[in-house]
């Protein structure tokens, strides 16, 4: 009979002993479950169906000769490894063959249960070895990543200073703008003064004028007879006219003006002086 482990050394009890009881005991409660993680309420078998299994497979192993055969698809509960092994053989006094093939039976059962259990210790260090190679890889990421991020934090530092710097420059700015607008604030204020005293002054003149082409319109009426004056009075009304237009567009531009309107104004009571004059001259020889 030919086994897998026929070239390695045999262990002494104490490391088979060490190797179970090594194993942790949330581990060890996990034993019976599935390969898939199925959950602890695992149907409980017989203990004779145990031991059949363990017969079907102790066979199946001793039969087959190459050294790369594993235990098959046989899974253990941790109440099936309690008792095979806390079973005990009923051995017969004088039956030596018999308790021999009981105690290769039992051997054979042992050895298909430790094959499972190496399967399962080799399977965990195969798992612990990826874990190891993802937590490797975790921290070498963390470790891009943390200097990653203490690059973009010199960045965002070198960011912030240069946005406080602009935003002090900004500020200045706004200050003056702000200065600058109270004083725009202040002569546009000064200017509408100065456009209510101008419109004041044009109301002023207006009415004026309103007056002087009222006694115009007197001395036309009053001359119609006389056909010269009444010529020179149109063009007299019609230059006041275009003077009342030249008014309303030197509005803006008033205050300069402000003296040539007054000497025009006294031009215009000179004329009217004139007018009177005249008119007065005009009442008496029309009445002489």
């Amino acid at each position: 009979m030919t086994s897998r482990n026929q070239n390695r050394p045999p262990r002494s009890p104490s490391s088979k002993k060490e190797g179970v009881e090594g194993i942790p005991l949330d581990k060890r409660r996990r034993i019976g479950m599935g390969r898939t993680g199925g959950s602890t309420n695992v149907e409980r078998k017989p203990f004779g169906s145990v031991n059949k299994k363990l017969d079907v497979a102790a066979t199946s192993d001793v039969g087959n000769s190459a050294e790369g055969s594993d235990c098959g698809n046989v899974e253990f509960t941790k109440e099936e490894v309690d008792a095979l092994v806390n079973e005990r053989l009923k051995m017969k006094k004088f039956d030596h063959k018999g308790n021999l093939e009981l105690v290769s039976e039992l051997n054979a059962r042992l050895k298909v249960c430790i094959k499972w259990f190496q399967k399962r210790d080799e399977a965990h260090v195969e798992g612990e070895g990826k874990l190891q190679n993802a937590l490797d890889a975790l921290d070498k990421k963390c470790a891009e990543t943390e200097a990653e991020m203490k690059n973009k934090e010199e960045r965002y530092s070198a960011t912030i200073s240069e946005l406080r710097q602009e935003n002090t420059c900004v500020q200045e700015r706004l200050v003056k703008e702000e200065s600058e607008k109270l004083d725009a604030i202040g002569c546009h204020r000064k200017e509408n003064k100065a456009r209510i005293a101008l419109e004041a002054l044009q109301v002023s003149l207006s009415k004026d004028l309103e007056k002087a082409q009222q006694d115009i319109l007197a001395a036309n009426q009053r001359a119609a007879s006389v056909d010269d004056m009444y010529k020179r009075l149109q063009e007299y009304n019609l230059s006041l006219q275009q003077y009342n237009s030249k008014l309303h567009s030197e509005l803006e531009v008033a205050r300069e003006s402000l003296k040539r309107v007054e000497k025009e104004k006294s031009i215009i009571v000179e004329n009217h002086s004139t007018l009177r004059g005249h008119y007065s001259s005009l009442q008496d020889q029309l009445n002489s």
